[in-house]
């Protein structure tokens, strides 16, 4: 069994652990990763990275496949390095380096695709200068450099905050200002977006006016700023003065009475901004090291509580820092005592290697359990990687041993024994990814559909959620002509509906006993997730709580007693905003009362449709989906075929969507060419392709902005005429193109047609997707392509995305595309999301001519400015453009 050990400056070396125990044995080295994480000792993501090149070093998983398990990394900074180094070995194994340049190209794709954009050009930067280093740059330059040459300067950063007038005049005159007003000062500077540098160059300007005598006065003042100003700022600050006055009378007295107050106040964001090096270096300007360590261990109860994991690997590593080694150790014990009952071992080797599921597919089946959804929906994307990429014997054993899994109650060594193992959660996860596989590549999927139907058909757990997605494989899998088992299309679903069309139970949602044997969550539960699923079937929600309260105590052996002591809830005190359900929402993490609740829920429905329940089905219900299918779905992936992710696009190349904006003032006054460049109008001709609809919103510091684009078709004996009233239109909401079959503005009297031409390609609503992490802000409802009148005229065919038209070859006629950043707590950074809808010029107008129709497109843009007593749902303004089947464009 290896132990920790210390060493100075560096007190647990976790990721030196994991990565010297996976070369010598995989199974201990990926298990750590995983326990560690699962104790909140570190997270997955910082660990993975050693322990996979260690596994690889050791020769125990291939580089090609180890690099395909990078989706469970979260922190793109770590995920870039980690693919380096993986590609270098895998550089290094051949002489061969196509090999090596087929992972930087899926590597460069990683970053156009799923970087947010304002992180995209640095980690291009990057990933080129690696590159070039090793003459592999050629073939991934191209999709690079448009990235990289839209860096900006850190300069440009902050000057895209665009301060304020007042800002601006402090910060020009800072000797003009007083110290005792250094506090709304420097309030004011925050607010404004203003740099952190720029702030603490002001406020040392200003206490370095100060007169002698009243040096103390300003360091209090100082160290009184409001919390919002931050460590950051004041810390440097306060020990740039100490440090310079240090021999005035009070100096010294007064940072020895200030350290461990500004430590309690300060120590929860003291980390995230600086290394400990530098921090250490403020922190001795008060102290000597003995004396800080003390602050920072007197500190530690009262802020315990909000205290993180990676704040107490800090933590850890300041006082590496301040302390020999075994004053650290000691102190280090005293931590981890209190946090987490001392450091994990690694798993014992012999433990994990005589598993002969191997480190890969545990390491996956572990991930699918996780707490975390993200964490579930990375572990799928790794999964349908490794099994579509793969050899043919590769994968197939692999997806052996994932199936295999389904009847496992727990991952072993990979899982902390004393925290509960979502099976369920995983099996439902693993089966979303299989599920997927089978469609894209059915052969891998093959030889396990027997174990795939046994699990669609189950009486014996009858969790609908898992049975459709088995049954959705199953299906996938197999190959044209293969005999199924009769009746698999219509397993997992009621066999009989209510002839009576009179609901019974519509008002009963809330009507829920007491007296029952498990308590339930009767403010979410209750009403949002069973009380749905008994509208289903019209019976009172009591009806399905007692089916769950069965399943939970009688069944699993489980009660409120097990998530009353839950470990994972007892020692995090805000882990209820990751876990709440209000209003039947699928929260991002799941506790284990949620988990009981919802897969309880989830076997009831399957008994209640295996118990031959009829589905009441009302007058106005779609037949063709009905109410137990509708239910379903939000539970459920997109489809089998697509999930949201693959709706996703790069964010376009384009300088505004990567922060390149015009100061404030001006960027809010529109003008003509604002309008032609939204639809990329050159000289006024016509791009190829031709953007038809678009809807892009930007954030910006203060301020955002809306651009939508539609069109329509319109008989050209009155074109002009339409457009001139509706570029006079006073209020742009009192009309709007219409969407193809849009009836209510649809016009149709000759000669004066106005025809919707484009429509929606995939249904809206929730789904299990949502959860994705790539799939962030993606909309399915958003995904607009020209409908069937344009299909027919041109014969083109929708792909299995719903995404694209192609034609008879397969050439792609018109493309719709979505990107969305993710959301960020960085205040000054500018994001943006869109979806957007291109036809090829040529096929357009080709259109056009052969229907005799010309194009009418409205460009709207809306751009305002934050808390300036802005309606939220003014809609822009608007220009009106023409298209011709000549290819001619006019504007009003």
């Amino acid at each position: 069994m290896m132990a920790p050990y210390v060493t100075d400056g560096d007190i647990i070396p976790y990721e030196e652990i994991v990565g010297a125990a996976a070369a010598l044995d995989p199974g201990s080295g990926l298990a750590a990763v995983c326990r560690w994480d699962d104790q909140d000792r570190i997270k997955l993501a910082h660990t993975l990275p050693a322990g996979l090149l260690g596994a690889i070093d050791g020769g125990a998983v291939p580089a090609r496949h180890a690099l395909l398990l990078d989706h469970l990394i979260d922190d793109d900074s770590r995920r870039l390095q980690y693919l380096l180094a993986a590609t270098d070995r895998i550089r290094k194994a051949s002489s061969d380096p196509s090999a090596a340049r087929l992972a930087l190209s899926r590597t460069a794709s990683w970053i156009r695709r799923d970087v947010p954009a304002r992180a995209q050009p640095r980690l291009a930067t990057r990933l080129l200068a690696w590159a070039a280093e090793r003459g592999l740059d050629g073939h991934i330059r191209g999709a690079m450099e448009p990235v990289v040459r839209l860096a900006l300067e850190e300069t440009d950063r902050w000057q895209s905050a665009d301060p304020p007038a007042e800002a601006l005049t402090l910060l020009d005159d800072p000797a003009g200002r007083n110290w005792t007003t250094l506090a709304a000062d420097a309030t004011l500077l925050a607010d404004a977006l203003v740099s952190g540098k720029q702030v603490r160059a002001f406020i040392s300007a200003v206490a370095s006016a100060a007169p002698s005598r009243q040096r103390v006065a300003v360091l209090t003042v100082i160290a009184g700023f409001p919390e919002r100003i931050g460590a950051d700022v004041t810390l440097p600050v306060l020990a740039g003065c100490v440090t310079q006055w240090r021999d005035w009378p009070g100096i010294t007295e007064w940072a020895a009475a200030a350290l461990p107050k500004l430590v309690t106040r300060h120590l929860t964001g003291l980390f995230w901004w600086q290394d400990t090096g530098q921090l250490a270096g403020h922190l001795r300007a008060f102290g000597d090291d003995n004396t800080i360590r003390r602050a920072v261990l007197t500190a530690l109860p009262e802020v315990r509580s909000a205290l993180t994991a990676r704040d107490w690997q800090s933590i850890a590593l300041l006082l590496g820092r301040l302390c020999d080694p075994r004053e650290s150790a000691a102190a280090l014990t005293a931590l981890l005592d209190g946090k987490a009952h001392g450091v994990p071992d690694v798993p014992e080797a012999d433990i994990s290697s005589s598993s002969q599921a191997g480190p890969v597919p545990l390491l996956l089946w572990s991930a699918f359990g996780h707490p975390r959804r993200e964490v579930r929906w990375r572990a799928a994307h790794s999964a349908r990687e490794l099994l579509s990429q793969a050899d043919q014997l590769s994968a197939t054993r692999l997806t052996s041993t994932l199936i295999g899994f389904l009847d496992q109650p727990d991952p072993g060594p990979y899982r902390d024994s004393g925290l509960y193992f979502y099976q369920l959660s995983a099996a439902a996860a693993m089966l979303s990814a299989l599920a997927r596989v089978a469609t894209d590549r059915p052969e891998v999927l093959a030889g396990q559909i027997s174990a795939l139907v046994r699990h669609a058909t189950s009486r014996e757990l009858p969790h609908a959620q898992i049975r459709e997605l088995a049954r959705q494989a199953a299906i996938a899998a197999a190959s044209p002509g293969m005999s199924l088992p009769e009746g698999l299309g219509l397993a997992n679903q009621p066999v009989a509906c209510l002839a009576s069309r009179k609901r019974r139970h519509h008002r009963d949602a809330r009507a829920f006993s007491e007296e029952h044997r498990y308590q339930f969550d009767q403010m979410d539960t209750i009403p949002y997730w069973y009380a749905p699923l008994a509208r289903v079937f019209d019976v009172p929600v009591e009806t399905v709580a007692e089916l769950a309260e069965g399943w939970i105590l009688d069944k699993w052996g489980l009660s409120q007693d097990d998530w009353w002591k839950d470990t994972r809830e007892l020692r995090d005190q805000r882990s209820w905003t990751r876990t709440s359900h209000r209003h039947g929402s699928i929260p991002p993490e799941e506790s284990l009362r949620l988990y009981l609740e919802f897969h309880a829920m989830m076997a009831a429905a399957g008994e209640l449709a295996d118990k031959g329940q009829a589905m009441f089905i009302d007058s106005w219900d779609d037949a063709a989906h009905g109410p137990w299918r509708e239910w379903l779905q939000r539970y459920l992936p997109l489809s089998a075929g697509t999930w949201i992710t693959s709706l996703r696009g790069p964010v376009p190349a384009e300088p505004r969507l990567f922060g390149h904006l015009s100061p404030l003032e001006e960027w809010l006054t529109l003008s003509a060419a604002d309008y032609n460049r939204a639809l990329s109008l050159a000289d006024g001709s016509l791009p190829d392709p031709v953007l038809v609809a678009d809807r892009t919103s930007v954030q910006r510091p203060r301020a955002y902005s809306e651009t939508s684009i539609m069109s329509a078709l319109v008989a050209p004996a009155h074109a002009a005429h339409l457009q001139r009233a509706l570029a006079a239109s006073v209020e742009p909401m009192d009309w709007r193109l219409p969407a193809e079959g849009d009836d209510e503005f649809e016009v149709d009297h000759d000669p004066y047609v106005l025809r919707g031409w484009l429509a929606e390609t995939l249904e809206s609503g929730s789904s299990l997707d949502e959860h994705d992490p790539y799939a962030q802000g993606i909309r399915p409802s958003a995904v607009l392509l020209p409908g069937q009148g344009f299909r027919r005229v041109v014969r083109a065919s929708l792909d299995s995305t719903g995404t694209r038209l192609l034609g008879a070859e397969g050439a792609v006629l018109a493309r719709a595309e979505q990107w969305a950043d993710q959301e960020t707590r960085d205040t000054s950074a500018v994001t943006s999301a869109g979806s957007r809808v291109y036809v090829g010029r040529d096929q357009l107008l080709r259109y056009l001519a052969g229907t005799g129709m010309s194009l009418i497109v409205e460009v709207r843009i809306g751009r305002h400015q934050r808390d300036a007593g802005i309606d939220g749902t003014e809609s822009g303004r608007s220009r009106i453009y023409l298209i011709d089947s000549s290819g001619t464009v006019t504007a009003k």
